[in-house]
């Protein structure tokens, strides 16, 4: 068992030329019994409300030992103005650290879009278990394409993301409700969103199995399809079938996906709105009209080996003879997310509805879900599985939009008539972060 003694504690902060900031009431505790935590104290003297992200390190030894502080139990972020409390899992970071003197160095610097704190869920129990641990880190995880690692199977990895605001829209005219005009949405709520939508495994050990009454899963093979997005997901299999939201952000289902997600982490996870999705996918940037793709780059796939189609994605889109590829192929974007285009359209939780060209709008949930217009918007511009030669690059845009019937689960795409489109439909969850 390690031995901890908190005998001091030191308080530092990052100069920063914007604000006058400093730290106070610094305290450290471990848990008692040792359960390899310990609560770090703190309150950060500033504009009231900011946030600010949290380092902590400690010296033990007498100084010999330098330890930094990489997983923690409770989120690494805090607030200027209020006492605040960071619990680091040093028993994961040094599982056989014994010490009896042990000194505690806090440091604060604003939180900003580009700062790396990731939550990770923890479903390696699997379907049968009655809890899921959650931890948070700064260090993004391991990714090596189609191998088995653990934050595409047995963990949900997810980057939090800053409030604020962007220009969005100008995709192409596959839309709902009268098209995606160009306009400005603000966010005024932080948000987690899963790094990679959800995968085969992540989705089994959530409690569900391939075998689904959907016939028309494509990767069926669990050794090939483990890292593969999910496809063919329906809405009432993520969430439940009622229509009340996201102005109703109940769950009234509690064996879907979600459902069981908030049951075994007590935390309000969900499917994203579609601006939370595309703020997140254009890392806060607008580049501008259907040339707005990651980092303006030309995307290509390769149909047959004598045709080529510009402005594919390199993640690969869906395609009869070559499927998807895994979540982790290519780059992520500028915030750590991949698969920003291709593969799967990822359902949204909102109704489709109509934007008025260069408006304004702040924290948009979609028209009104009476039950009266069962079409919620899906993002990521899925090649699906009709004919490349249908879609233009202006298609592989963060704009682009269409919309899906979730009251029938052989219902198509609307502006499609082949029940094959249904195979395209994956997801990524967020966590928003409230006020």
């Amino acid at each position: 068992m390690n031995k901890l003694a908190m005998l001091g504690c030191a308080a530092l902060f990052a100069a920063n030329a914007f604000c006058d900031v400093t730290i106070t009431g610094v305290s450290s505790r471990q848990r008692w019994p040792w359960n390899n935590l310990v609560d770090v104290d703190f309150t950060i003297n500033g504009n009231a409300g900011d946030p600010y992200s949290i380092d902590i390190s400690a010296t033990c030894n007498s100084g010999a030992t330098t330890l930094t502080a990489k997983t923690f139990a409770s989120e690494p972020v805090a607030a200027a103005g209020a006492q605040s409390r960071v619990v680091w899992d040093l028993g994961a970071d040094y599982p056989d650290l014994k010490a009896d003197d042990f000194i505690v160095t806090v440091t604060a610097t604003p939180l900003k879009d580009s700062t790396p704190v990731y939550m990770v869920v923890d479903i390696s129990e699997g379907a049968g278990a009655t809890s899921y641990p959650v931890r948070y880190t700064t260090t993004a995880p391991t990714t090596v394409a189609g191998e088995l690692n653990p934050c595409k199977t047995t963990e949900l990895w997810l980057r939090r993301i800053k409030a604020g605001t962007v220009k969005m829209g100008g995709g192409s005219a596959c839309d709902v409700s009268a098209g995606y005009k160009t306009h400005t949405v603000t966010l005024t709520d932080d948000f987690y969103i899963g790094i990679f939508p959800i995968t085969y495994a992540q989705y089994q050990n959530i409690g569900q199995t391939v075998a689904t009454s959907r016939s028309l899963m494509h990767f069926t093979n669990e050794t090939c399809s483990a890292t593969r997005p999910l496809d063919s997901v329906t809405f009432p299999c993520l969430r439940d079938s009622a229509y009340l939201c996201p102005q109703d952000p109940s769950i009234h289902d509690s064996r879907s996906i979600l459902g069981r997600l908030r049951a075994r982490t007590g935390l309000d996870f969900d499917l994203p709105t579609e601006w939370q999705w595309e703020y997140a996918i254009r890392a806060g940037k607008f580049v501008g009209g259907n040339g707005d793709r990651y980092s303006g780059a030309t995307y290509r796939m390769r149909k047959t080996p004598s045709s080529t189609y510009e402005y594919y994605s390199q993640e690969r889109m869906w395609n009869t003879q070559y499927g998807t590829t895994y979540v982790d192929a290519g780059r992520p974007n500028d915030w750590g997310i991949y698969l920003v285009y291709g593969n799967v359209w990822e359902w949204c939780i909102n109704l489709g509805m109509t934007i008025t060209q260069n408006e304004s709008y702040t924290d948009p949930l979609g028209n009104a879900a009476d039950g009266s217009n069962p079409n919620r918007v899906t993002k990521g511009c899925s090649q699906t599985w009709g004919n490349l030669g249908d879609y233009s690059g202006a298609y592989v845009s963060s704009g682009t939009r269409i919309g899906m019937n979730t009251a029938n689960v052989d219902e198509t795409v609307s502006w499609k008539s082949s029940t094959a489109y249904y195979q395209g439909l994956g997801a990524r969850i967020i966590l928003q972060i409230r006020k």
